[in-house]
This record gives structure tokens, C-alpha cells and sequence, in this order.
């Protein structure tokens, strides 16, 4: 690799977060996350040990990864394209020097 620089992701599912409540209407804060497989929203803890993982030396061979932190709902391979396409600097391949 001729650079250090690593492109990853993390495609979290519903995750709980003081500003929920202010996003939407009480009737959706109170269901919010029902609809996983959890039955429940991500705390924030739960997936903070992924972004330490991919900030440490741990994750130094680990690079173009989408993890997806889901609560259960499928992450499809075009979703991981986009998220890897919107975090990778555009370049021009064609501009000769």
C-alpha cells in the first residue's frame, strides 16, 4: 500500500441518541427499534467497541470494509458501494501531468 490511509464504515441500524425524541413524533419515539430483531434501539455503548476496533492499530490490515451494525436488518452489497463511494476521495485518473 503506498499510503497509510484506510476507508472504512460502520452502517448502524436504529440507534438510540438524546436528539431521537426531537426528530420525530411521540408515537415514533416510542416505537422506535421495535422493528428489529432486538425489539429495541442500539445504545450508543454497544457500538462504540467497532469504532475503537477500526481507530486502533487492531484494524491495520482492515481497509474498504462496510460493518454492518444492523440490529438484524440485511445490509445489501449496493448500500456498502454507496457508503464506500461517498468516503472515498474522488480523484482524476485521466489528468496527465
Amino acid at each position: 500500500m503506498q499510503t497509510s490511509i484506510r476507508v472504512n464504515s460502520v452502517a448502524p441500524g436504529p440507534v438510540w441518541t438524546p436528539l431521537i425524541p426531537s426528530t420525530m413524533p411521540d408515537e415514533k419515539v416510542k416505537k422506535f427499534g421495535e422493528d428489529t430483531s432486538f425489539e429495541r434501539p442500539a445504545q450508543p455503548v454497544e457500538l462504540a467497541p467497532l469504532f475503537v476496533f477500526l481507530a486502533s492499530n487492531e484494524a491495520r490490515f482492515v481497509t474498504g470494509e462496510v460493518y454492518g451494525a444492523t440490529l438484524g436488518f440485511p445490509l445489501s452489497r449496493n448500500f456498502q458501494i454507496e457508503i464506500l463511494a461517498r468516503a472515498t476521495p474522488k480523484r482524476d485518473y485521466y489528468c496527465q501531468s
